[in-house]
Formats: C-alpha cells, structure tokens, sequence
C-alpha cells in the first residue's frame, strides 16, 4: 500500500481498529507546552494555528488563554486527490498544488503554532516547503510546538492525537495505524527550522522529542 492509501485508510476510518489495551489515554508531561503556555499568558488577543485534528480540548484550553483559535487538518488535506500526481511509484503529493489551497496566512499574520508531529507523516519534499510558508506567516517572536518521533518502527503504530489537559499536560490518544515517513534527527530538525532565529530541544524518556521555534 503506498503512502496515500495508508493515509486515506487511517484517516477515513478504513483501518483495522486499535486494540482497546493500546488505545487507552496516557498522560504526558510536556516541558514545551510549559514554556509555550507561558508565553500566551502574556498578551491576548494573539492568532494560534493548530495543525492537527480538531480537538475541543485544544480549542478550549488555547481560548481560555485569551487567543484566536485557528485550524487546518493538513494529514487530512494531504490525502485529498485533488493535490496528488501519478508517478511510477504511485500516487504522490504535489506541494505546489498542495500549498495554493492550504496554509494561506498574510506575512506577520500568526503569533504561533500547534505542529504536533505532523512534519513526521508528510512526503520529505513537502516538509521544507511547508516550514518556509510557516514562518512567512509568523510575526517576529511568534513560536511553534513540534514533537518528532525518535525512531521509526518497522510496522505501523497507532498515529497519536495531542489533547491539552493543562498548561504542562497532554493527554494522548491513539489512533488508527499509520506509519511515519522517517524519524529526522536533530541536525535534520534544525536545518528544516532555519528560518526561525531560535530552536529549542527538550529532552524526553519516551520516543518523542519536543522542538520549540521562534521566529
């Protein structure tokens, strides 16, 4: 199955259901979500993108901050076959095509960003494209939550989905199986955010690694 059917599976509901002892919740302390949260609580009024499935939690918690909620699924907006290109591979993602629909915000327009761990699901050439077009759109000293997976699994795992508890806790979720495109390391994750002034690692004990950026 190549990259855009696993995708339409996953996120369609086509995929074999996760096991009810792995799709328990867990709770995670996050150390980037700390520093982010504290930074919103300085000013209202600020223009928040999240990246990710639409989460109630994410939109509460991120308005109770004072802050416009904005919202764009871009896995999802990425399987639609209005922005694929056959190759002898099979289906592939057009960026071009791709980023004329989405992710279209005025230069100096967003205070920040919920990337989740996004950057780990799209195609290798869409990801510097998209970062690019991310940072165009941020006001200087706007910032940027991501999470990187540490390894790459041989199968597919239940891809998560991040809900705020509260300002240093996420709950996570899984979801359907899907498999991540390549684990980035972190000379990798820097040079995809180099046109941001500023990038922070936080250590983690799990396979994740958080990464905060400010332009």
């Amino acid at each position: 199955m190549d990259w855009l059917q696993r995708v339409r599976s996953a996120l369609s509901g086509d995929a074999p259901p996760v096991p009810a002892a792995a799709a328990k919740p867990t709770l995670r302390h996050s150390n980037g979500l700390r520093e982010l949260t504290r930074a919103w609580q300085r000013e209202e009024g600020l223009a928040i993108l999240d990246l990710g499935p639409t989460s109630s939690a994410n939109i509460s918690y991120v308005s109770s901050l004072g802050q416009k909620v904005l919202h764009e699924d871009l896995l999802l907006a990425s399987a639609d076959s209005r922005f694929q290109i056959s190759t002898e591979n099979g289906p592939e993602l057009n960026t071009a095509a791709f980023l004329a629909v989405n992710l279209n915000y005025p230069a100096d327009s967003l205070d920040g960003a919920l990337l989740w761990d996004l950057l780990d699901y799209l195609p290798a050439d869409t990801l510097q494209p998209l970062v690019s077009r991310l940072a165009q759109s941020f006001k200087p000293g706007g910032m940027a939550l991501a999470y990187f997976h540490a390894r790459a699994e041989p199968t597919p795992q239940p891809r998560l989905r991040y809900h705020i508890h509260d300002a240093e806790h996420l709950e996570l979720r899984p979801g359907p199986p899907l498999p991540i495109a390549r684990a980035l390391n972190n000379r990798a994750i820097e040079r995809l955010f180099s046109d941001f002034r500023a990038i922070k690692f936080f250590l983690a004990r799990d396979h994740l690694r958080e990464v905060l950026v400010t332009k």
